[in-house]
């Protein structure tokens, strides 16, 4: 099926998350962050367990994009560590044994509980996350 807002499936398949290390961690750290476009959400996924945000929140027009970022999403906890370690066990386990639940009633602000996706058209509908405002916006544009 084709994209139907010129969204880039697969986006992180072929560029990997290197700008992500031209940011100092400090501009994530226990902050509210708003990915404008996240696509299927690697990079609000990869900042969620890595960065310590409070709670990043990913956009996509495109609701196939969207549920994408919620599975991957799924997918990265599966692979973590009991310390939140990233990619603590292959992924090949998640393939053969399904994945991980995420356990309900933790801290909100720790991964997997501190990423969010939503689908929408941000430049004209709100969101509930917006009534918080944000102190970080990213958005690529390339």
């Amino acid at each position: 099926m084709a994209p139907t807002h010129g969204n880039y499936h697969h986006y992180y398949n072929k560029r990997p998350l290197l700008r992500l290390h031209s940011f100092p961690p400090s501009i994530f750290t226990g902050r509210q962050i708003l990915d404008v476009g996240t696509n299927d959400g690697h990079l609000a996924v990869a900042v969620a367990q890595s960065l310590g945000p409070r709670i990043i929140t990913g956009v996509d027009i495109d609701q196939t994009l969207v549920d994408a970022a919620w599975r991957h999403r799924l997918a990265i906890w599966s692979q973590a560590g009991s310390d939140n370690q990233p990619a603590y066990f292959p992924a090949s386990f998640a393939h053969e044994l399904g994945p991980l639940p995420i356990p309900s009633g933790h801290d909100r602000t720790v991964f997997p509980h501190n990423v969010v996706f939503r689908c929408a058209d941000w430049t004209k509908d709100e969101i509930p996350e917006d009534k918080a405002g944000y102190d970080v916006v990213l958005a690529y544009v390339g």
